[in-house]
């Protein structure tokens, strides 16, 4: 079907939902490339490897509040359906970030007594995890009712914050620390929040709790509750371990590439938030055609066009980013295009997503976060201490693509999926591994890069625009 019910009870077509979610990856992207760009002239390399740890660590300690944030995106689009509002759905979903909320407490002291934080760092901590929490619940509840452009902007609020902090320093004269750009990612996220919060108000004012929901969520999410430290090691690992054996100075280089990572899982959850939910509806509405035709056909096509699409950035990334980048950061672009073909695995993970959501699979998506975990960092002990940050990056492509293969081997063994994607996938990912890392192919590197991303635009459209349509 070419138009569907929208979570909040409107009609838009999928393929301008999803458009409208790529913009929102777009934006995003925009806006961090530009924060990194200007970051990369203001900053030196050691003194962002002290951002990298102090956002690392914080990551780690938030990961306790956020990690049921997905239950929104699950459950809203059914309450959305019947209520027309999210008030269960977000009261419910608070419960299960309470006991990480102790952490607010615990975290900041622990900071202070053993690792020697200051002050201003503990409570700015504090004040992130409460940030986090309500940025948490605003973004998938926008995703559950479908409001990217709201969304877009206040991603781009939270990504170019830091620009604060260069543009008062293009005023006033000054050295630019890690505590100035960690704050203004604070205040970003804080004010991203609040916008979402202004827009969504109708949806969300008065959450509840609905104890029938409470036993639904625990039954789906405690999975994902048993996944959070790989998920925590996947997300946050490969600084505060580089930082164990390297450089704070090579920390900092690997950091201003590392949201190339980021932009991808940003890309592939613009098509997640979209495909998801409807695939969610289509279920609670008895319409399994849907699902069954996104699983034999659409997923398998949209993994290998949206690898493609990362393999081939990585080939054209490497010239365009030392050309943007200052000699301080001049490992930094190699850095990005390694990352950019884990990033092409990272892609093609995301198709298999709508299917966990909708199949309530999270078991399957449990032991490939794990075994991708394991990998990780593994790869981040050895290949790191023999490479440094570019062994790092590798260490990643190898972890994203053993997350591929697991979960789709998983949903593949009573044909929650198919299989078809995975010789093409792997065997292009190791291909243009080699071109981007092996000196004598890199010379190439642009033309298969720009010739690749072509043939994916193509398929991108023909099969996840046009002929992708859930239904």
């Amino acid at each position: 079907m070419s138009v569907t019910a929208s979570a909040d009870g409107g009609t838009e077509p999928v393929r301008r939902r999803l458009r409208w979610s790529g913009l929102n990856s777009v934006s995003t992207l925009v806006a961090s490339a530009l924060t990194l760009l200007m970051v990369s002239r203001y900053v030196a390399p050691a003194e962002y490897g002290r951002v990298a740890v102090i956002l690392a660590t914080w990551g780690l300690l938030i990961q306790p509040i956020i990690w049921a944030g997905s239950l929104t995106m699950r459950f809203g689009p059914e309450e959305l359906r019947a209520r027309g509002v999210l008030a269960e759905t977000v009261g419910t979903r608070l419960v299960f970030a309470l006991p990480g909320l102790s952490l607010v407490v615990l975290g900041p002291l622990f900071l202070v007594l053993v690792r020697g934080w200051s002050p201003l760092l503990a409570t700015m901590t504090a004040a992130w995890a409460l940030a986090s929490l309500a940025w948490d619940l605003m973004q998938w509840s926008a995703i559950a009712a479908q409001r990217f452009r709201l969304l877009s902007v206040a991603s781009v609020l939270v990504k170019a914050a830091p620009l604060t902090v260069i543009g008062v320093h293009a005023l006033v004269s000054f050295d630019i620390s890690a505590e100035h750009l960690v704050g203004s990612t604070l205040l970003g996220t804080v004010a991203a929040a609040l916008l979402l919060f202004a827009g969504l108000s109708p949806l969300v004012r008065r959450p509840r709790l609905s104890r029938a929901l409470l036993a639904r969520m625990w039954h789906y999410g405690r999975t994902a509750l048993a996944g959070m430290p790989a998920l925590a090691a996947i997300a946050w690992a490969d600084p505060l371990l580089l930082d164990s054996f390297s450089s704070r100075a090579e920390v900092g280089r690997y950091q201003l590439a590392y949201p190339t990572t980021t932009v991808f899982a940003t890309l592939g959850a613009s098509f997640n938030a979209v495909l998801s939910p409807e695939l969610v509806r289509a279920n609670a509405a008895n319409q399994p055609s849907v699902l069954d035709r996104y699983r034999r056909s659409h997923q398998p096509a949209g993994a290998v066009v949206l690898a493609m699409l990362g393999f081939g950035g990585a080939c054209v990334a490497q010239p365009v980013v030392r050309a943007l980048l200052p000699d301080s950061y001049a490992e930094t672009a190699t850095l990005v295009s390694l990352l950019s073909v884990g990033g092409g695995f990272l892609l093609a993970f995301w198709t298999l997503q709508p299917l966990v959501v909708a199949m309530d699979r999270m078991g399957s998506l449990l032991v490939g976060n794990i075994a991708q975990a394991v990998v990780n960092v593994l790869g981040d002990v050895g290949l790191g201490r023999c490479f440094g940050a570019q062994g790092v990056a590798l260490a990643n492509i190898i972890a994203w693509a053993t997350a591929f293969v697991t979960l789709t081997l998983l949903l593949g063994r009573d044909g929650a999926a198919s299989r078809r994607a995975l010789a093409p996938v792997l065997g292009a990912g190791v291909l243009f591994t080699a071109v981007v890392w092996l000196p004598s192919l890199r010379p190439w590197a642009p033309l298969i890069g720009v010739t690749s991303m072509a043939l994916a635009g193509l398929g991108l459209r023909r099969y996840v625009l046009r002929r992708g349509k859930p239904a």
